[in-house]
């Protein structure tokens, strides 16, 4: 927003009447410029000139001072910022579910169909959520899961009057969709709100100079005053007053979650070839192959594929098994490292021996396999 400045420039001059006794006259013609220059100091962004000339003719044989006074105004304002913080007990921390106006949250384009492969994690606020049911439920049954305290949801087996004490995940598989769910508080969650105010004040400034015209002649003065505002800070002998104005910049950011098809197989149809151990890959442009693996083209390093430090995958297998979890090693690599379950909560499940359990995904060092689960153990089909 542009600042106004109002500058006025007064110049004075008198006449007077000298008798001489000399029988010559001279007349001379001259012109005297004089140049005064105001710097005051602000913080607004701004650069503006203004440039005032007047031109008098006058006869003096005196010193007569003329004087210009310069007078920049500037109109207080009060500029207001006003920050609200609302916490309803919980929020969508990952993927496209929705939080609605009255504080309940549903699947990605509820109540029509949701998307394939979507990913949702949604965090609480304990004890100020309570308990939570859904009025509306319907999903692929055994594939498209709801995971509350560890607890699978997925069909129409809906939640009620459950207590969250962690995270909500919420996923998808590759096909087949329904028309999602609605999942609500069982009690109204108030919100707490913060406000938070900033005010910028600006003031007025007076600045006066005088100058001595010294001439005896007839002839033309020419004043010139500019006055120049800017964006630098300096150190005046005027009266001015600066008043440094603040700003809060709030920056929110949020992370959506995709999930790309990077290998599969169906053991009763096809192999992968004794190349995808050292490749890892096979029909790259053909994911409805029965042996497919785009792994090789990926990039590890790749920050995009990254998560705090780990990398995250699904498992599908068979109809009824959908494992999700973190680890820090690549799928390449022979030792999985940093191995941790999301959903269900025990993948492994740790009931099992070492050598039958799941450990998370890497490089198999059987020939039998270009992938297993085992972490090193025997066993690798197992697991």
């Amino acid at each position: 927003q542009p600042s106004t400045a109002t500058m006025t420039t007064t110049a004075t001059t008198s006449t007077s009447t000298e008798t001489s006794t000399n029988m010559a006259t001279e007349t001379s013609t001259s012109t005297v410029t004089m140049t005064t220059t105001v710097t005051t100091a602000s913080t607004v962004s701004m650069m503006t000139t203004v440039t005032t000339a007047s031109t008098v003719t006058m006869t003096t044989t005196e010193q007569e001072p003329v004087t210009t006074s310069t007078s920049i105004e500037a109109s207080t304002s009060m500029v207001s910022t006003t920050s609200t913080l609302v916490s309803g007990g919980w929020h969508v921390a990952e993927g496209p579910c929705v939080v609605t106006s009255e504080n309940c949250i549903t699947s990605p384009n509820f109540p029509n169909q949701y998307g394939n492969n979507e990913f949702c994690r949604i965090t609480v606020d304990q004890p100020l959520l309570g308990s939570v049911t859904a009025g509306l439920f319907q999903t692929e049954t055994n594939y498209d899961k709801m995971y509350i305290n560890g607890v699978q949801y997925h069909g129409s087996n809906r939640p009620i009057g459950v207590t969250p004490t962690g995270d909500i995940t919420w996923s998808s598989d590759y096909s087949v969709t329904s028309s999602g769910w609605r999942l609500c508080p069982d009690s109204p969650v108030q919100p707490s709100t913060a406000t938070m105010t900033t005010t910028a004040t600006t003031s007025t400034s007076t600045e006066t100079s005088t100058s001595m015209a010294t001439e005896t002649s007839t002839g033309t003065v020419t004043m010139t005053t500019t006055v120049t505002t800017s964006a630098s800070t300096e150190t005046s002998t005027s009266t001015a007053t600066a008043t440094s104005t603040s700003s809060v910049t709030m920056t929110t950011t949020m992370t959506t979650v995709g999930w790309q098809l990077i290998a599969k197989q169906d053991i009763s149809q096809a192999l992968f070839d004794d190349s995808a151990r050292e490749t890892f890959l096979q029909n790259t442009d053909d994911p409805s192959a029965f042996a497919y693996m785009v792994i090789g083209n990926l990039d590890a390093m790749d920050a995009s594929l990254h998560f705090n430090g780990f990398y995250r995958f699904k498992l599908f297998y068979g109809p009824a098994v959908m494992l999700e979890w973190e680890q820090s090693s690549w799928l390449t690599e022979p030792v999985i490292t940093g191995f941790r379950c999301i959903a269900p909560a025990d993948c492994g499940p740790s009931t099992l021996s070492p050598g039958l359990r799941f450990k998370g995904l890497g490089r198999s060092q059987s020939g039998w396999s270009v992938l297993d689960g085992n972490g090193g153990e025997q066993w690798p089909f197992n697991s």
